[in-house]
């Protein structure tokens, strides 16, 4: 079973994804791959597999779900590949977006692909994305809204009723909504 954690940028997702691995020594990771440049903070093989568009062109058959980002900066790819990470009989944690999910449920099924729909307030989600960037770079600024605006759209109602997605989380207190979301994911193993 693969638990997909979804949402607007800045919702929470890395914080809420790292917590349940720790609660959920069951829960295994997906780690997916892209294209974008690595942050600071980030290490290869841990939070994603860094690679270039050449290596997404000569795995293009394992690809299971493929989006394109068109930054400021460039396109920057986000794939997950079936190179054996998911296994049957074990739960895993990956974090999407709706796209992601749906291909996911392409192809594993809409049983074995469990969305987490995450939900803040515009606001809260754009204070947070700001106090993240530590800068007020204008091109940070400008990639920040852009994805704040393409938020809006892909995460229409709309969109997240085509997909069937009706519970959601709210993330007004990461520990309650990390609660919650723990309770979810065990009532689903039952």
């Amino acid at each position: 079973m693969i638990f997909c954690i979804i949402g607007k940028s800045a919702t929470g997702k890395d914080s809420i994804y790292k917590e349940l691995l720790k609660r959920d020594k069951t829960l295994n990771k997906v780690i997916t791959y892209t294209t974008r440049p690595k942050r600071d903070e980030e290490t290869n093989n841990v939070q994603y597999i860094f690679v270039d568009e050449n290596f997404l062109i000569k795995n293009r058959d394992k690809i299971i779900e493929e989006r394109v980002y068109h930054t400021i900066y460039g396109d920057w790819h986000y794939a997950t590949i079936e190179d054996g990470q998911i296994l049957p009989d074990k739960k895993y944690l990956i974090i999407g977006t709706l796209e992601s999910y749906r291909d996911l449920v392409r192809f594993y099924g809409n049983k074995n692909v469990i969305p987490i729909y995450i939900e803040v307030d515009y606001e809260t989600r754009h204070n947070r994305a700001v106090e993240r960037e530590k800068s007020f770079d204008k091109l940070k600024l400008m990639e920040l809204e852009r994805r704040f605006m393409a938020d809006e759209k892909d995460f229409s109602d709309e969109n997240l009723d085509k997909l069937n997605i009706k519970k959601r989380f709210i993330n007004d207190n990461l520990s309650n909504c990390i609660d919650e979301i723990y309770k979810f994911i065990n009532k689903k193993n039952d």
